[in-house]
This record gives structure tokens, C-alpha cells and sequence, in this order.
């Protein structure tokens, strides 16, 4: 539409790409390539001519003009209770986006599943199951994490189990002392905080992964949980969602 400028269309259509782009559906990345790039000839087009908007935050007003493609503020702190309010007072299409970043207080997320199952549990050193959610500090525990895949006609390939583990605790790495994993994972990278883990798995096949850390700080902390999801399918996937732990 932009090449034989019909430019009554134009923006329909950009609408329709930059809601698929920005959708949680997946897309390859031949798809998602082809996308930015039709929309970045667009959206070029439009450099250099002005666009003027107004923003009403908690009731003060302030009025906006700029020429650029992309304009980027911060607001800082915000409070607790917000009303924000953008009206386009230009004569140019605007595509806003409010971005909020921040640790919560605890965690909303629910378990789900769908087309596997996971279960999560934690045991101490001398292999007793920890009940609720408190730790002992300066003990070590193992992470058990068990998938399973729930079809018996299809093969996953290509998950990626992602394990994060709270603030207070410091994760053990074999590695470091030259020792080596025996999870049965394509691949393994242990972060200071979390540890993501690839492989795939056959039609009703079972794996297990674990996982050693050491509780180093006392204190409340919000274990964000763990996440196990086909790379280039999101509707494959289990969640354990997070929760507040104490250790004592």
C-alpha cells in the first residue's frame, strides 16, 4: 500500500501488523522480519513531519511535539493510584505504549499447563521434602523438576526450561569446580540467578532436571517461579507459578 501509495488503507493495515507483532501468537522469523521491515518503510515515510500529542497525568497537562520516529520519555516514580490520559492533538497516526517496571509484592500468577505436565519439589541435604516455604539459612537444597510430555503422537523438540531461584539463595555450579551436569539437557546455561535449560522430549516421555543451591542471606523473598515452554510454540507449556519464601 505505501509503494502505490493508497494511503486510505495504509493505516488499517499497519494496524493489523503491529497488533500481530506485538500478540503473544507465535511467528517465525521469517515472518517477524518481513513484518518490521514493511512497517519500517512505512513509519520512515513519516520522518522529519511533526507529531503533537497531550499528556494528562494525576490531572496536570503537558503538550508534546516531535519530528523523530520514535519519541521516549520517563516519568520517574509513580504512585500507587495513576491516571493517565494521551490525546493526539496532531494531524499524525501515534502508537502508544506505557511501560512500568518495578518488583511486586507477590506474585498473581497461577499454575497452568497445557500439552505437558510439571511438578516442582525441594529437598534439603539430608533428602527430606521441604513443606511449605520457609529455608534454613546457610543449608543446601536440590531443586527437583520433573516433565513430562503429554501426547503419545507427537514429539516436542526445542523447550526451554527456565528455573529461577530467589535473591537469598546462591545457585552451585558444577562446573566452577570441575564437575559436570548430569541432566539429560541439549544444552544448559547457568546464570547468577537462574538457569535455563533446553531439550526435547518424545511421545509420553518423562525427564527430570535438578538443581543444587545454597540459602546465603536471610530474609523474605519472592521466588518468581518456573517456567518450562516450546521455543516456537507458546501454546506448549507449564507454569509453577512463584510465591514468597523466608529463610529463617
Amino acid at each position: 500500500m505505501q509503494l502505490v501509495g493508497n494511503q486510505d488503507k495504509l493505516p488499517v493495515l499497519m494496524k493489523e501488523v503491529a497488533e500481530r507483532l506485538g500478540s503473544n501468537q507465535w511467528m517465525s522469523t521469517q515472518e517477524t522480519a518481513y513484518g518490521l521491515c514493511a512497517f519500517g518503510k512505512v513509519v520512515k515515510s513519516y520522518k522529519g513531519k511533526t507529531a503533537r500529542y497531550t499528556l494528562t497525568k494525576n490531572g496536570n497537562s503537558t503538550t508534546n511535539t516531535f519530528t523523530e520516529i520514535l519519541e521516549q520519555n520517563s516519568y520517574g516514580n509513580v504512585t500507587k493510584n495513576n491516571e493517565w490520559k494521551v490525546e493526539n492533538t496532531g494531524e499524525q497516526v501515534l502508537f502508544v505504549r506505557l511501560i512500568n517496571t518495578g518488583t511486586p509484592s507477590s506474585t498473581t500468577l497461577e499454575d497452568k499447563a497445557n500439552k505437558l505436565s510439571m511438578t516442582v519439589n525441594y529437598y534439603d541435604a539430608a533428602n527430606k521434602k521441604v513443606e511449605g516455604d520457609e529455608f534454613q539459612f546457610g543449608r543446601d537444597y536440590t531443586v527437583y523438576i520433573t516433565v513430562k510430555n503429554l501426547s503419545n503422537i507427537t514429539k516436542i523438540n526445542n523447550l526451554a526450561l527456565t528455573t529461577f531461584f530467589p535473591a537469598g539463595c546462591e545457585i552451585q555450579n558444577e562446573r566452577m569446580t570441575g564437575g559436570s551436569s548430569s541432566n539429560p539437557a541439549t544444552y544448559e546455561d547457568i546464570r547468577d540467578d537462574k538457569i535455563f535449560t533446553y531439550f526435547d522430549l518424545g511421545t509420553e516421555q518423562t525427564k527430570e532436571f535438578s538443581y543444587t543451591f545454597t540459602t546465603s542471606f536471610k530474609g523474605k523473598y519472592l521466588h518468581p517461579g518456573v517456567l518450562c515452554e516450546a521455543m516456537y510454540d507458546a501454546s506448549t507449556q507449564a507454569l509453577k507459578a512463584g510465591k514468597i519464601i523466608e529463610i529463617k
